[in-house]
């Protein structure tokens, strides 16, 4: 036999499937076996294996044992001349295997052979060719000074950044998430150390290889996608204490030095330890930190412009005066999802600030020691509403990469690589993800035969030859392939060839169900076309949805003296009946669009002020996904929603517009 194939899987099923499909192809001209390790998944993998995969090798742990372990597992069965380990959340090219495998067949001299590995979104996954962590190579990299001078010989040998990622190299070490090895190599040198959990087997084992003679080679002819560390999203592993101990486990090992010497290189990696976990840490809480700072601020504003001095408050007060009204806005923040899903959302920010006040003006109604001032709430509450506002804004509107923008509608610009039917199924699956926020801009055609057509409105833009340009000219922040119409080949080099900091880009599969990218796995879920639940007519929902309807109505009533001063008769008019239908109840100010179609109409709700339909630009949808939208409105309704919607017309200036249309109507 040829080639064995070992993937060790734990709890990414999806990604498992992805990875054994493009392998399939990959291995058609080669005589192999593919033998997947679980390590006590429990998300399905063993039942997907089984059903969609009956030739694979299946060996199931009841524990999860570790990295290196597993592999040892399957090295130790396996049959073939060639041993090719491999993550089971990886994309191989269709070449890619028998490149590698002709590659060793011709230098036998050669232990470890392995590709360039992309990350998800285009660069180059550093750890795919690395040196021996020596006493200077690890301080280099502890310190920083790898990341600093990444051209530098001296500075950057951890992760090489310095040698060209084009050209075949002789190297320390590959990565263990993708390496082929003769068997011979596992007979004379042996398995990976199982000391090793995770990280660091895959050096030591290249590191006595190389000490018994055999070449590494990093041989960047062929490439794969690898997403990195979907196995520890999935678990409670401590991923930075197993790379830091890792990295000890080597150095005592193999390294050891005088006692000073190693006491200095230990205590570095301690270190690095604690600053990496103290870095997670501020990076999960930077916007409730941000906030709170914030808050401070604004009630020390609010003090003084109250008493015009601070610290004005009986001393029993304090720091509580300050302290609480801030936490209290952070928990509201919290219970609006403003840290959760919608970071960057000002109408959630709004909402959240709106709710902290309440709970601060009821707890004041309590507890009268501390009901000092209903001034300085107010002042607070506008200061933290500007302040908080503000940043999120700011962070926004300045194009900040794609993955600190807020997902919600219309921020995301995307193309789709695909022209066949199941490319057109992908378009109306993605129009109706509401809140992925996805404006779908064309069409990326293999060929240039249909330049300029149109499929359900959206353009073929071109072909896969002009993507680079098509992307920097369109703004696109999303590239979508449909895997069923591209070979991976393909894929794999648009993705070189366009890589950017904000570019996302997704694979979705020939079932369509799901959408696999940087960030994860998305599910497709239809919409049904009649909901089993309805948040429209529960009472509660019904009660929010009329009183956000009258404090509309009561602002538009609010702001026609100014429309008096500067509008036309006519716009006065039609903003005094939207005003006076939204008191009575005729309409919404979110709502079904006037011009729905929908038979089911009067379940769904009232027609809006504006509606999801009328921001989504839905001239070119079918009057199915148009009614579908109807309905995922009228299933989904919250007052969340409807600020959302309702502030993202104003912003574009669309409200007006059909106020005028309802009124023409």
């Amino acid at each position: 036999m040829d080639l064995s194939i070992i993937i060790v899987n734990y709890n990414v099923r999806d990604f498992l499937r992805q990875s054994l499909e493009s392998l399939q192809k990959s291995v058609q001209h080669l005589q192999s076996e593919i033998i997947v390790v679980d390590n006590a998944s429990d998300d399905g993998s063993i039942e997907m294996l089984r059903s969609e995969f009956e030739t694979v090798k299946i060996i199931t742990n009841q524990t999860n044992i570790g990295f290196g372990k597993a592999n040892n597992q399957a090295m130790q069965i396996a049959k073939g001349k060639y041993f090719l380990l491999i993550n089971p959340d990886t994309l191989v090219q269709e070449d890619t295997i028998s490149i590698l495998h002709n590659y060793l067949e011709n230098n036998k001299q050669v232990g470890f052979v392995g590709c360039k590995i992309l990350n998800a979104d285009g660069t180059l996954q550093l750890p795919c060719r690395r040196s021996i962590p020596t006493p200077w190579v690890a301080f280099s990299k502890i310190v920083g000074l790898s990341r600093l001078f990444p051209k530098s010989k001296l500075f950057a040998k951890y992760n090489l950044t310095y040698l060209d990622e084009n050209e075949i190299t002789e190297v320390d070490a590959l990565s263990g998430s993708f390496m082929m090895l003769p068997r011979e190599i596992f007979e004379t040198v042996g398995g990976f150390d199982e000391q090793y959990f995770m990280y660091g087997e895959d050096l030591d084992l290249c590191y006595r290889a190389k000490n018994n003679g055999w070449k590494v080679i990093y041989n960047p002819s062929t490439q794969i996608i690898h997403y990195k560390g979907e196995s520890t999203k999935r678990s409670s592993i401590d991923e930075l204490n197993h790379f830091y101990t890792a990295m000890k486990i080597f150095y005592r090992k193999h390294l050891h030095s005088s006692l000073i010497f190693n006491l200095i290189i230990e205590s570095s990696i301690s270190s690095r330890y604690l600053f990496a976990s103290l870095k997670n840490i501020l990076r999960n809480y930077l916007a409730p930190l941000i906030d709170f700072i914030f808050t401070l601020l604004s009630f020390f504003i609010a003090e003084y412009l109250r008493k015009e001095k601070i610290l004005s408050f009986p001393e029993y007060a304090y720091p509580w005066v300050y302290i609480i009204p801030s936490l209290i806005i952070l928990l509201s923040l919290y219970l609006s999802k403003v840290y959760t899903l919608f970071k960057l959302s000002i109408s959630r920010t709004i909402l959240g600030v709106s709710l902290g006040l309440l709970l601060i003006a009821t707890v004041t109604a309590f507890v009268k020691d501390f009901a000092f001032s209903r001034a300085i709430l107010i002042y607070f509450y506008l200061f933290t509403l500007l302040f908080l506002s503000s940043w999120r804004f700011i962070l926004w509107y300045f194009g900040f990469p794609s993955k600190t923008k807020p997902k919600t509608l219309f921020s995301r610009r995307g193309i789709i690589v695909g022209v066949s039917e199941v490319s057109v199924k992908v378009l109306s699956k993605l129009r109706l993800q509401i809140y992925e926020g996805y404006d779908i801009i064309g069409f990326i055609d293999t060929t240039h035969l249909r330049i300029g057509e149109k499929i359900n409105g959206i353009p073929i833009l071109g072909s896969v030859e002009s993507i680079v340009k098509i992307v920097n000219d369109y703004k696109i922040t999303d590239i979508i392939f449909s895997s069923s119409d591209l070979k991976n080949e393909t894929i794999l080099s648009i993705v070189a060839r366009t890589k950017r900091n904000y570019l996302a880009y997704s694979v979705v599969p020939s079932s369509i169900e799901m959408m696999i990218s940087k960030s994860g796995i998305n599910y497709f879920g239809d919409i049904p076309f009649i909901a089993i639940e309805n948040n429209s007519n529960k009472l509660i929902y019904k009660s929010v949805k009329r009183l956000f309807d009258l404090f509309i109505g009561i602002l538009l009533i609010i702001v026609t003296p100014f429309v008096y001063l500067f509008s036309k008769k006519n716009n006065k008019k039609i903003i005094m009946n939207s005003a006076l239908s939204l008191l009575k109840g005729e309409i919404s100010a979110v709502g079904r669009n006037i011009n729905s179609k929908n038979e089911n109409a009067n379940s769904i709700g009232k027609i809006g002020l504006t509606s999801i339909t009328q921001l989504l630009n839905t001239e070119n949808f079918s009057q199915k996904e148009k009614e579908e939208l109807d309905l995922y409105y009228s299933s989904n309704q919250s007052l969340f929603l409807d600020l959302e919607v309702f502030f993202t017309a104003l912003f574009q200036g669309k409200i007006f517009n059909s106020m005028s249309e309802i009124w023409q109507k």
